[in-house]
């Protein structure tokens, strides 16, 4: 009987506390992010204005946080002595991301008003003429320039972005929770 309950302590993950490290990862994910993200804006490859490149920098953007949240959780499941569950690696992956929206948060604000702080003025305008060009009446553009100053002022894109960046990376905090879920310990070899 006593083998039984020994093999039982060994199958119990050993409980780390999630913050510090999910803190860190989040961090340094969110910081990654927001570099590439500017290398990729000054660079040319990707322009928010005219649209351009998009795809690549949703790739990228996937790529990086996939392969963040993928170290993160594999780093916190070796801290739990190599056994970890699907939800306490979800629930870490997460708390991790949480971090890595709110560092996105503030990164695109701080895009939004003080690196690029024309590129608010070069969307409305671009709308604008993209309004023109569809044939709508002035008063109807107006009607729209309305809408279209609460939904692309910089807290308000910086919000939505966040937000949409925490559904898109649940979806990756998904998928490496489901890679780092294990019924027991890695073998010590």
């Amino acid at each position: 009987m006593s083998n039984l309950d020994d093999d039982q302590r060994l199958m119990q993950p050993v409980k780390v506390p999630m913050r510090p490290l999910a803190l860190r990862y989040g961090l340094m994910i969110g910081l990654a992010l927001f570099v590439i993200g500017l290398l990729l804006q000054f660079s040319g490859v990707v322009d928010p204005v005219e649209q351009k490149g998009t795809s690549v920098n949703m790739l990228v953007g996937v790529a990086i946080l996939l392969g963040g949240l993928y170290l993160a959780v594999r780093e916190y499941k070796k801290e739990s002595g190599n056994l970890i569950t699907f939800g306490r690696a979800l629930g870490f992956g997460t708390l991790t991301l949480v971090f890595i929206c709110l560092v996105t948060f503030v990164t695109s604000w701080l895009n939004f008003t003080v690196i690029d702080p024309g590129m608010v003025d070069q969307i409305r305008e671009m709308s604008d003429q993209r309004m023109r060009e569809q044939g709508m009446d002035d008063d109807a553009i107006e009607q729209a320039k309305g809408m279209l100053n609460i939904f692309t002022s910089p807290i308000v894109m910086s919000i939505m972005g966040a937000i949409f960046f925490f559904f898109f990376g649940f979806i990756c905090a998904l998928i490496t929770a489901a890679i780092h879920n294990n019924a027991k310990p890695a073998a010590n070899i």
